[in-house]
């Protein structure tokens, strides 16, 4: 209806002017009574992204949107941010964030990043797998005899099958 739309603009206008002014904690409390939990988390991580991971986790404390905005920023690819929160304040939580940010660079092609970061996500043989996508056996083979030796032989399979 006419009316929904035009409170929903209203709204998103007053989020994005106390956001613009620095007002964030009623710009997440405008967002929190008034927009779905997407949209809330993502005042969140613009909150994050400008003010800095160091001064926006008191906010995320306050509001308990630290988990979400974690989320939320490796979602959106800001692992940095996503990161350096999780370290600080969710440690439980960097297993995941560096999984996905593994994920975001396998896609940027930086493969020997990814591979890192898959290791730090404590999963080795998603690093292999990216390896012998790419029909890197030496880098695969490598990867599989220092952290999942029993992966070597997939890795032989693979190979063979793609000569």
């Amino acid at each position: 209806c006419c009316y929904c739309c035009c409170e929903s603009q209203r709204i998103v206008i007053l989020v994005s002017t106390d956001s613009e002014s620095g007002q964030w904690d009623d710009a997440l409390r405008v967002a929190k009574q008034h927009l779905e939990p997407a949209a809330y988390s993502a005042v969140a991580v613009e909150m994050v992204l400008k003010v800095g991971p160091g001064r926006g986790a008191k906010v995320l404390q306050k509001h308990h949107l630290m988990d979400a905005t974690i989320s939320a920023c490796a979602e959106r690819g800001e692992c940095e941010t996503a990161l350096q929160l999780a370290k600080d304040h969710m440690p439980h939580k960097l297993v995941d964030v560096y999984y996905k940010y593994a994920l975001f660079l396998e896609d940027e092609e930086r493969f020997r990043e990814a591979e890192e970061a898959f290791l730090k996500a404590q999963k080795p043989r998603e690093a292999i797998d990216m390896y012998v996508h790419q029909g890197d056996w030496d880098s695969a083979c490598r990867v599989a005899e220092l952290y999942d030796p029993a992966a070597l032989a997939d890795v032989y399979m693979a190979q063979v099958s793609m000569v």
